[in-house]
């Protein structure tokens, strides 16, 4: 089956939990001026995050891109139309730091060096 595209692909209903935990993950950012980090990369990092803070393990790109627009950081639309992707303008260290966070978490709970 092909999923959707256009219009219908966004016709999915957006998880507040997913929402609450990329806006806590935002709170600890920096917000920059030009938008340069996929929507789609800060996902996966926001959710590593979440599941070491006990937070949501799974965002959405949507998700994702409600909540920065929602906390006023710059998203600008990538690609053509039925694009779900959009560039975040977040401070990359921050995120970088956050990342290292659940790393190593996840690396502790494993028993093994981040």
């Amino acid at each position: 089956m092909v999923p959707p595209a256009g219009p219908a692909a966004f016709t999915r209903t957006i998880q507040a939990d997913q929402v609450e935990t990329a806006l806590a993950f935002l709170e600890h950012c920096r917000k920059a001026p030009r938008a340069r980090v996929s929507s789609y990369t800060l996902k996966h990092t926001v959710e590593r995050w979440g599941s070491s803070v006990g937070a949501s393990a799974y965002v959405t790109n949507g998700a994702m891109v409600a909540a920065a627009i929602y906390a006023g950081f710059v998203v600008r639309p990538v690609g053509g139309e039925g694009n779900p992707n959009a560039r975040i303008g977040i401070n990359a260290s921050d995120v970088a730091r956050l990342a290292e966070y659940a790393l190593a978490y996840r690396a502790a709970r494993r028993g093994t060096a981040a």
